[in-house]
């Protein structure tokens, strides 16, 4: 079946290549499903734990609150979904948030494969869709009760709403524009870390974008519609500290972990000797923020070594977790993620023409990373990254036709 040639070459996929990518999905969506009905969640980790207790407080009428204390500790976005599948499944029914966390990890491979395309070419697609359908930190990531498998698929599709934005041969930027806008702001609520890449984005766009009048115009719809979803929940919060907080208040808690005494690159909440006084929210987080700050300045040579540990951490071949650090997993990891990020360089470098199309889908794998080299570092907080790599890898492959 003939398709519509654009620019880049093919626009879209085949009748035959569109039947693939569905086989893909169920492949996918049946690896997530086998994962969680083997492996729901059992509420390991503290953040879980975290999640869910604001999805019951929202559910019994107090709020998107954690307790008394902790008021702005939580973005609502992810705690709504938990509510949503408890009202429908059932109180804490952590199987039946797995199963529409598989939907939504099965979903990031379609998206996955449309930002291929949309960058390179149908071959690019499917080869982007295939390595996502069985990246295996993704389905082990898909049981928990944490935000990454909501926030993958949410930033795949961002990132191919700023893809589509910005191409000069696409019509519509201001419908586009007014797209991302609303994308970003869901993206927010579920992982509010991701709002200062999306001011960054809106400045970048508004510089490169031609004609200039336009690029201004679209790039303030974007942040006008990524306000919509910011503005009640800072007015929220201003209700209830008095102070204006446009996300949480557990940045500095979160920072003190990444740079205090006790750290190391990794994980170390538990490890905080600092004695805490007892503050209102807004005070405990403002009294963590000048630890944090006083630590960095008082050491700056340490704060470069963490930020190398971190960065190492962050796209470590092999899995952090000392559990998981065994011959079988560390050679299972290696296998899959060595020739992937090889690729994904090989991708950008093959593509540097095209820098003016790739940026939207370099700049996520750029922010996190150096967000990372500041708070801990993580094989879990690379995850959301992990398509735009896949898209690049597949450039690699099959990269893109002339300059851009």
């Amino acid at each position: 079946m003939g398709v519509r040639l654009q620019e880049n070459g093919v626009s879209s996929f085949t009748r035959g290549q569109t039947a693939l990518l569905g086989g893909i999905f169920l492949l996918a969506l049946a690896v997530r499903i086998a994962f969680v009905w083997t492996h729901p969640s059992t509420l390991d980790f503290p953040d879980e734990r975290s999640y869910n207790g604001v999805a019951l407080n929202f559910m019994d009428g107090r709020g998107f609150i954690l307790s008394d204390r902790l008021q702005v500790h939580r973005t609502p976005g992810y705690p709504l979904l938990l509510s949503a599948v408890y009202a429908m499944a059932g109180r804490e029914n952590f199987l039946a948030v797995g199963l529409v966390q598989a939907i939504a990890g099965a979903l990031t491979v379609l998206v996955a494969a449309w930002l291929a395309l949309r960058l390179f070419s149908p071959a690019a697609g499917l080869f982007a869709a295939a390595v996502a359908a069985i990246y295996p930190f993704d389905v082990y990531l898909t049981p928990l009760i944490l935000t990454e498998t909501v926030f993958t698929l949410l930033l795949t599709a961002l990132a191919l709403s700023w893809v589509q934005w910005v191409r000069p041969d696409c019509a519509g930027k201001k419908w586009r524009a007014a797209l991302a806008g609303f994308l970003s702001g869901v993206t927010i609520m579920v992982k509010p870390s991701i709002l200062p890449l999306v001011g960054l984005v809106a400045i970048a766009a508004a510089l490169c974008m031609r004609p200039r009048k336009t690029a201004v115009v679209s790039a303030v719809i974007m942040l006008f519609f990524t306000g919509a979803f910011l503005v009640p929940w800072a007015a929220r919060n201003y209700r209830l500290t008095g102070h204006p907080v446009l996300t949480t208040l557990w940045t500095g808690k979160s920072l003190y972990e990444a740079v205090g005494p006790q750290a190391d690159g990794g994980p170390a909440m538990d490890k905080i000797k600092l004695a805490e006084p007892y503050l209102n929210e807004y005070d405990f987080n403002e009294y963590y923020l000048q630890k944090s700050r006083e630590e960095m300045r008082s050491d700056p040579a340490r704060m470069l070594r963490l930020a190398g540990a971190k960065f190492l951490r962050f796209w470590n071949i092999f899995p952090n977790s000392p559990q998981y650090r065994t011959g079988l997993f560390k050679a299972a990891s290696a296998a899959f993620m060595l020739p992937l990020l090889i690729l994904g360089v090989a991708g950008v470098f093959r593509n540097r023409g095209s820098l003016g199309i790739l940026w939207p889908v370099l700049a996520p794998l750029v922010f996190f990373t150096l967000l990372h080299m500041v708070f801990v570092g993580s094989v879990r907080y690379r995850a959301p990254v992990m398509p735009c790599v896949m898209a690049l890898a597949a450039g690699s492959l099959w990269p893109r036709k002339g300059k851009s």
